[in-house]
């Protein structure tokens, strides 16, 4: 006897499916646990001889979460688009700053935020924040330091110059050479 969706039914009484365990696998009719459909489950389960039977593995999802005790998430419980439970509104940039994040989703570095807050004005694009301990995440307004670019750039290069003179002149020399062959044709 055929069916569709490729289940026929053995002389014995046992349905098998081609698509399902390559067809090798008898299996008998029962009812799913969950929806009360009729589907078909293996004969010989092993392991799993003897548990219910589902029509599908959302049933099998729906009918485990049923009968478990949730109260203990009762407390972590939010609706979508709040904020989870531990939530301080800002998170860590890959660079190592703190980034600030408004509730409409807009993202920004909390260390310019804290100085155009201090000013009373936007930052200009320009306008780079040092931090005078070296510390990305301190982000007292004593800390920081509005500069341009180049001065920031130079800034580092002294503090780098500073902490060790001959690799500081030998980074410079290779770079310097670097530009010399680019501009003679990489020769």
């Amino acid at each position: 006897m055929q069916i569709s969706d490729g289940w026929h039914q053995s002389k014995s009484g046992l349905w098998y499916n081609s698509n399902v365990c390559r067809g090798l696998a008898a299996h008998i009719k029962a009812i799913c646990e969950w929806c009360k459909t009729e589907c078909f489950a293996r004969k010989h389960r092993g392991k799993d001889e003897g548990k219910p039977n589902f029509c599908s593995r959302n049933c099998k999802m729906l009918w485990q979460t049923s009968w478990q005790d949730h109260s203990h998430l009762k407390r972590f419980e939010f609706k979508k688009g709040q904020p989870a439970h531990n939530y301080k509104g800002r998170s860590r940039h890959t660079a190592g700053y703190n980034v600030f994040c408004e509730p409409g989703g807009t993202r920004q570095l909390e260390h310019r935020l804290v100085v155009e807050k201090f000013l009373g004005r936007k930052l200009r694009r320009t306008e780079v924040i040092h931090h005078i301990n070296g510390d990305r995440t301190d982000n007292r307004i004593e800390n920081l330091q509005i500069m341009d670019q180049s001065e920031h750039v130079k800034l580092h290069q002294e503090e780098e110059k500073m902490r060790d003179p001959s690799e500081y002149r030998e980074k410079k020399s290779l770079a310097s050479m670097a530009r010399w062959k680019k501009q003679r044709g990489g020769k």
